[in-house]
């Protein structure tokens, strides 16, 4: 089944917002994404266990996020904000580079999103680091079978360490997969997101 263009029109303020009331959740990941998030999970666990230089924390603040639908002769696009809590761990490799892995959970206007994300840290300054690194996102309310649930981003950001165990951050997430399911259609639907927030580290 392919999406019409009054589909298409309204997945960005609706579909992929997740703005649609409906009862049904569907957690399954595509297998792309799920070997991906297993990846992710794998490589954080095993440097958590062995690194003698982790730190773990909680984080929240503000997210924003920004749904597009375009074809060849017509685009739509929609805007939320809310916000996400998560769990982090920041694992220091060196004195310039530090591996943070990260699980939030998102709310925009009543629904909810879950974010997974392994980002590498540079610092460029003292206190002052560079982020960057893959991000999966999958959507907790159902959608219509057209609209996949799951996405890959490219999550680039700064952050700051107020102090040893507070800091600032703030991210931006493109993504480079596409919500519609057929690839025979010329539609693109994409998600992106905007994290803004403060951490503190046991």
């Amino acid at each position: 089944m392919q999406l019409s263009k009054s589909v298409s029109l309204n997945v960005a303020g609706h579909l992929v917002l997740g703005r649609i009331n409906l009862n049904d959740l569907n957690l399954l990941l595509s297998m792309k994404s799920k070997k991906l998030t297993l990846t992710i999970i794998v490589f954080s666990v095993a440097f958590c266990c062995y690194s003698q230089n982790a730190t773990f924390g909680v984080s929240g603040g503000l997210l924003n996020g920004s749904g597009k639908v375009k074809d060849d002769s017509s685009s739509a696009s929609s805007s939320d904000t809310g916000f996400y809590l998560g769990l982090y761990s920041k694992i220091y490799l060196n004195e310039k580079i530090s591996l943070i892995p990260e699980a939030d959970y998102g709310n925009l206007n009543d629904s909810s999103f879950g974010f997974l994300s392994a980002r590498l840290g540079y610092y460029i300054a003292p206190k002052f680091y560079f982020q960057g690194g893959p991000q999966i996102t999958y959507l907790f309310d159902a959608l219509t079978d057209d609209v996949s649930k799951t996405g890959l981003d490219v999550s680039l950001g700064l952050g700051y360490e107020i102090t040893d165990k507070f800091h600032v951050q703030a991210r931006y997430s493109f993504e480079v997969s596409n919500r519609v399911k057929n690839t025979e259609t010329d539609l693109t639907a994409k998600l992106n997101w905007l994290h803004i927030g403060i951490g503190y580290s046991f």
